[in-house]
């Protein structure tokens, strides 16, 4: 049985593969980092709307949702580079 070791571990990772436990703890960590940088965004992006005197319904729910869509993968960079480190 194939036991992995730290060199085994940073050669996958500079192969792009990923070990089974590192990207179940990645995947957490990106889900607490996915709601904390998509409220930030979509604050950020409806005050943007009401600085700008965009104040529709229309505007604040495209702010909210660029906001959503855009934290998705800045979570997952986020968690793979402190998850690696």
């Amino acid at each position: 049985m194939n036991v992995p070791t730290r060199q085994n571990e940073s050669h996958m990772l500079r192969l792009g593969v990923i070990p089974m436990e590192l990207e179940a703890c990645m995947l957490r960590l990106a889900s607490i980092l996915y709601s904390l940088i998509a409220t930030a965004l979509s604050g950020n992006f409806v005050i943007l709307c009401i600085a700008i005197g965009l104040g529709s319904t229309l505007c604040f729910t495209l702010a909210v949702s660029a906001g959503a869509v855009l934290a998705l993968p800045l979570a997952w960079l986020l968690a793979r580079e402190l998850s690696t480190k």
